[in-house]
């Protein structure tokens, strides 16, 4: 009932948010506004909205200081340098301001973790500003031959195509010489600087902002096919891990590789769980990592194998007629590719892996940082070669200041893995539940073995930016499931973990599992989708 206040003359209510004077005498009811300023007894309720917020001024008043700084910095940098320099410092804060706003609202549909919001927000601005550190370390400290090259090509062929010459001589010249990828990545470049005015840090952030979009591919799968995973400490790994912040954004193969393996394992998690487009989404990936690395789609390939053949088939009874037919399009799909590879490697005689690996190590022993790679064809080598892929060089192996943050990170990542032994000795239960725990775990294999034969710590670090986002999935599956008692919450044992949803309540776990999944509990810890984007809506 609203508030009324009456007197001898008149009555004064509050009507629709408007204070009216009603007359008694008139008899009618009639009324009429109150002009003037607003009466004290009638005190203004204060909306949610209008409160401080000390977080927010807080935030506020540092984006301001932040922004007047990059304002003074770039109007130095612009009077000082060319636009060959100072374009990328323009076109970085031109994406973040379009991009985090859609990417924000994308978020708050599929993800109820607002902290992991915020951590994938940040994420965007952290490979945007790495752009320009992996510059400045390319031009400083390690080099950067094949970006320049890259961007020199890019120019060159770029006047051709802004006239509509498509096989002029310039576009002749690069595409008659180096390898499919490389010819590829000359041409990509070209047609972004078609669009864009050639500037190579504008490339180096043209290529970290696709290499982003491949992280958030990867944190998608994830959520997908394993909601209940812990998905904050995945999300750190995924953004914040050194290499994947910093190599994967220049102008190269290793950004396009990461855009190509996230939009594959989001295809994946996809099908895993019944939604629509996942085998499109697999085929695009496919193509994509086809053009630039054949043998890395390869071994994508072997690892969606596995998972296809973990996945459940929801009780259909033509469920092992659609995974024979799966299996089928995945066999055509790898001969497909191994006869890329013989063309990649440059074969004469079909593929034959010892000499492809003879290969990869004639081209790699060769610079500062060369080493004796570890042979993976016995049970220990192969170990072995894990080992080198994902963690070396060891401390006691650095030779410049390169390596040695490269040797930090493979100590720290040895630490996780040895903090989480529990969680890997799980590793064969896991799989069986969990058709994406199977896809990482036969991948980071396969990856291992195949470079195994790189022998230069400087190529290698590089090159595993593409099984890191994939082999930390490993470290972020759920121990065991907790459980309401009657003493408490408890873990559960056996008996407990068969009549277990796989909630969100897991040893370590975060508090939410997103809004778009609810538990089934025919299928134990494996969760179906429902809700706004469950395969009946989207």
């Amino acid at each position: 009932m609203a508030p009324a206040w009456t007197s001898t003359v008149t009555e004064l209510r509050v009507a629709r948010g408007r204070p009216e004077l009603v007359s008694p005498a008139a008899g009618d009811g009639s009324t009429f506004p109150v002009a003037g300023r607003r009466r004290p007894w009638l005190p203004p309720i204060p909306r949610p909205e209008d409160r401080a917020d000390p977080a927010r001024n807080l935030r506020i008043v540092v984006w301001l200081v932040l922004i007047q700084l990059y304002l003074l910095f770039f109007a130095w940098y612009t009077a000082n340098e060319t636009y060959e320099l100072w374009g990328g410092f323009l076109l970085a804060p031109i994406l973040f301001l379009i991009t985090a706003p859609f990417l924000r609202r994308g978020l708050e549909k599929v993800e109820s973790d607002p902290v992991i919001r915020r951590l994938v927000i940040l994420g965007l601005a952290a490979k945007l500003a790495a752009a320009f550190a992996r510059y400045y370390a390319g031009e400083f400290l390690i080099g950067h031959a094949d970006a320049v090259v890259y961007s020199v090509i890019g120019t060159d062929v770029a006047t051709e195509f802004r006239s509509f010459i498509f096989d002029g001589p310039i576009l002749e010249q690069f595409t008659s010489t180096g390898g499919p990828g490389t010819i590829f990545i000359r041409v990509f470049t070209a047609v972004i600087y078609t669009f864009v005015t050639p500037s190579i840090t504008a490339g180096y952030v043209i290529y970290s902002f696709m290499s982003f979009w491949g992280l958030y591919f990867f944190y998608r799968a994830f959520s997908i096919a394993m909601p209940d995973g812990l998905r904050r400490r995945y999300v750190l790994l995924l953004f914040f891990l050194p290499s994947m912040v910093f190599w994967p954004s220049s102008i190269g193969k290793e950004a396009w590789m990461t855009m190509a393996i996230g939009l594959g394992a989001y295809g994946l998690a996809r099908l895993i769980v019944y939604r629509r487009f996942g085998y499109v989404t697999i085929g695009i990936a496919c193509l994509l990592m086809a053009v630039v690395r054949p043998h890395v789609a390869a071994i994508y390939v072997v690892g969606l194998a596995s998972a296809v053949i973990l996945r459940r088939t929801k009780g259909e009874s033509s469920g092992a007629a659609k995974r024979i037919v799966a299996l089928l399009v995945m066999a055509a799909l790898a001969g497909i590719l191994l006869n890329r590879l013989q063309s990649f490697f440059d074969l004469e005689e079909g593929l034959n892996i010892g000499q492809a690996l003879e290969e990869t190590t004639e081209r790699s022993g060769t610079g500062g940082s060369e080493f004796t790679p570890v042979d993976p064809a016995s049970p220990v080598g192969l170990l072995l070669a894990i080992v080198t892929v994902l963690f070396r060089p060891f401390l006691f192996e650095v030779r410049n200041l390169a390596a040695m943050f490269t040797a930090l990170e493979g100590t720290f990542l040895i630490g996780l893995f040895v903090w989480n032994a529990a969680r890997l000795l799980r590793l064969p239960a896991a799989i069986i539940k969990r058709p994406y725990v199977g896809f990482a775990v036969l991948y980071t294999v396969a990856f291992a073995f195949a470079f195994a034969a790189i022998a230069n710590f400087g190529i290698l670090a590089r090159q595993r930016t593409q099984v890191f986002p994939i082999a930390v999935v490993m470290l972020s599956i759920p121990i065991e499931p907790v459980v309401q008692t009657r003493h408490g919450l408890q873990r559960a044992g056996r008996r407990d973990q068969r009549r277990s949803i796989g909630s969100d309540l897991s040893v370590g776990s975060d508090t939410s599992v997103g809004p778009d999944y609810r538990a089934s509990v025919s299928q134990g810890v494996e969760l179906e989708p429902t809700g706004a984007e469950g395969a009946s809506t989207e």
